[in-house]
């Protein structure tokens, strides 16, 4: 019986298993990408991007000190909040983003919470800044989100903080991939309501539908 040595001429099905295998890994990858299209995200808006972007770095100095700080601890002490302290409950997911920014459940629930704000407490500042960043807040909610439903919900909060704004198109953009995504009741009225109310608008006095196809 012949045993093989170091540096003799490799076996044919060495050489295969070596060519093989990084092919598979690169067709793994390729129907990794198309295994689920409609998680791909679609809905893209110039200044809602640059707005989340400096959101973004702005929220950058809420990250916790403490090294124990846990983002599970955070979500529910939010969580807990939201529905009956909206500032305090915006507080803690500010620190939840900060301490991982690509928290899906963080984002969304800061762009929550600023909604979830009494308007009547608004300093002048806020009438403006709180809207903006409720909706960078949902816009990264939605690019951050790894399903469907995850973005359909972002999107429909994100259309709900446009509206905030006076953002009649995108907004109307943005709920009309949420019922495509992940369809409800609930969310086809609401399209349905914004489509007849600012479906419309004026634009060098020749009415332009942004219903249209």
């Amino acid at each position: 019986m012949r045993v093989s040595r170091l540096g003799s001429k490799p076996q044919p099905i060495i050489l295969w298993t070596c060519w093989i295998a990084p092919v598979l890994a690169f067709l793994s990858a390729i129907a990794l990408m198309f295994a689920n299209p409609a998680t791909a995200a679609t809905f893209a808006h110039k200044q809602l991007e640059r707005e989340a972007a400096n959101y973004e770095t702005y929220l950058k100095r809420f990250k916790p000190k403490s090294q124990k700080v846990r983002l599970p601890v955070l979500l529910k002490q939010a969580d807990g909040l939201l529905a009956t302290d909206a500032r305090s409950a915006a507080s803690v997911y500010a620190a939840a983003v900060a301490l991982k920014t690509q928290s899906t459940a963080a984002w969304l629930g800061l762009a929550k919470s600023l909604l979830g704000f009494d308007a009547k407490t608004y300093s002048n500042s806020e009438r403006y800044n709180v809207p903006v960043n409720a909706s960078s807040a949902a816009y990264r909610a939605y690019q951050r989100a790894g399903d469907a439903k995850s973005k359909a919900e972002a999107l429909d909060v994100l259309s709900d903080a446009l509206v905030r704004r006076s953002f009649w198109r995108p907004a109307i953009e943005a709920l009309k991939e949420s019922v495509a995504l992940a369809g409800s009741p609930a969310r086809q009225s609401k399209l349905a309501a914004l489509k007849a109310e600012h479906g419309f608008r004026m634009t060098n006095y020749v009415t332009e539908s942004d219903t249209a196809e």
